[in-house]
């Protein structure tokens, strides 16, 4: 089972990408407003009810824009894509934690978590938060440093082997 890499002139890796900035930022803008508006109609909310807007972190005007069309204002949206830039799939989980530290949410909130990503997919999620916005502890365990190349593959490893780590 499997495939062959099919251009085979070209580097393992190597990807030409061509985007259309205007029609990305417009689509990006429209289905994560949208999702923000059926999931607060799917539960009978409006806007105001919203604590905490942690959106998908992809820049500051598509943030901006999103907010203005889902009605909430940017005070109550959690900013942070100025310190990281666009971290593709850990903007919003970031974003969270971050908003959590920085004592944002607060006990038994409603926070809306819009995204948008690969395959121009878009998403809102709605959570009440609990009771709890502390750490139950810290730890002083240090994560070791993951070595890659200009690429930002792991260099020694097979491509098919460099995603078999995430599986174990």
């Amino acid at each position: 089972m499997g495939t062959r890499y099919a251009d085979y002139t070209r580097s393992y890796g190597d990807t030409d990408w061509i985007f259309e900035g205007q029609e990305i930022f417009k689509r990006a803008v429209i289905g994560m407003s949208g999702a923000c508006a059926d999931v607060l109609a799917s539960r009978h909310l409006t806007p105001e009810d919203i604590s905490l807007v942690v959106p998908h972190q992809a820049n500051l005007r598509i943030i901006e824009a999103v907010a203005k069309r889902a009605g909430v204002p940017m005070e109550r949206v959690f900013v942070n894509v100025h310190r990281y830039g666009n971290m593709s799939a850990a903007t919003v989980p970031v974003a969270l934690v971050e908003a959590l530290e920085e004592g944002r949410v607060q006990p038994n909130s409603l926070v809306l978590l819009p995204a948008f990503g690969a395959g121009l997919t878009w998403c809102a999620h709605l959570v009440r938060w609990g009771d709890r916005v502390t750490p139950k502890g810290t730890t002083d365990v240090e994560l070791p440093a993951v070595r890659t190349d200009r690429a930002g593959t792991r260099p020694g490893v097979h491509p098919q082997e460099r995603h078999d780590v995430y599986r174990r």
